[in-house]
Formats: C-alpha cells, structure tokens, sequence
C-alpha cells in the first residue's frame, strides 16, 4: 500500500494509507520506530489522530470496523460497532471525521452520521440522511464541515461526482449529543 497517511503527535509520526497491512509510529528525533501494528492483510486505513485523547483511529475496510489505537504505545483502546454495509467502510475523503465534546463523529457513503463516545468507542447515535436513486450508493455521502454550539454541520456531497451532477446535495445541522 502507498503510504498517504501521516500524522504528528508529539515526538511521534504515525504512518498509514488505504490498503496498507502495517501501521508505524516513528520518532522524529532520531528516525527510530517506536511501535508499529502489523494486521496481517491490507485492507486497513490511517483516519485521524486524537491527541486531545491520545489515540488515532484505524479502519479496517473489510470488516467496517474502526480500532481506537494509543498514539503513545500503539496498543489497542476500543473498536467501534461495525458500519453500514456495503458503504460504511468508505468515508469521503478528508471530510469524513470529526472530534468534539469527547465524541467522533463518522461520516460515510451509506449516508449515516455516525457518533461513537471518544473513550470507549460505543455508538451513542446514528443519524441516517436517506436514500437516494440519484447516486450508485443507494444513498447520499455525508461530509462533515465543522462541529458547533452543539450542532454538527454537514454536507452531503460526493468526490467522484460524474456528470451530470447528483441532484439533492444538501447541508445540514444534527444535534451533536443527540444525533436529532
């Protein structure tokens, strides 16, 4: 796999891509490994580092399950419910995540907001936008575009929007504790 994941969380880099059976933090001091987590398969992505919690998100794309990992040790925090199928597993790109009130929140092409607790990875809501016969999903990817006053702003769009163009993208607001 192509490493396109890279995350700096204090003296640590954390290394990972689509497709790619090995994640590795690296010390930027000195270029020594200081943990790394060999899944045995391809088929894992790097999503996001946390370091208000201490940990980055791993997704595994086979299974539509996201593993919570310390970004200090690499040892293994919490896995989320799994997703959707068959679109939970894909999140649009550079979009699709977000933390706050100790809560990430997923987004993805089955067209589900998702909110699984920051600490222990339990889903506390899910927020489905609809179904849709405009797209090849059978849904609408939801996007997140920023987290406040309580509210989580999204969009739903789609990167590899063919033309002609989806009609019904729309943005929203959902209740960041509640998921209403």
């Amino acid at each position: 796999g192509v490493i396109s994941g890279v995350e700096v969380v204090g003296n640590s880099i954390v290394l990972g891509g689509p497709g790619v059976r090995k994640l590795v933090a690296i010390n930027d001091n000195d270029g020594s490994e200081l943990w790394s987590i060999d899944k045995g398969y391809n088929g894992i992505s790097l999503r996001s580092v946390y370091s208000e919690l201490g940990l980055f998100i791993q997704q595994d794309l086979g299974t539509r399950i996201f593993h919570a990992y310390s970004v200090v040790d690499g040892h293994e925090l919490w896995q989320s419910e799994p997703l959707a199928y068959p679109w939970g597993s894909i999140s649009p790109i550079g979009s699709g995540q977000a933390y706050a009130y100790d809560r990430i929140y997923l987004g993805d092409y089955s067209g589900r907001l998702y909110c699984p607790d920051g600490k222990t990875g339990r889903t506390l809501w899910t927020y489905f936008v609809g179904g849709t016969s405009e797209t090849p999903y059978g849904s609408n990817p939801v996007s997140i575009g920023c987290i406040a006053d309580g509210k989580v702003y999204c969009y739903v769009s789609d990167v590899y929007q063919p033309d002609p163009r989806y009609r019904g993208f729309t943005t929203f607001a959902v209740d960041a504790y509640e998921g209403k």
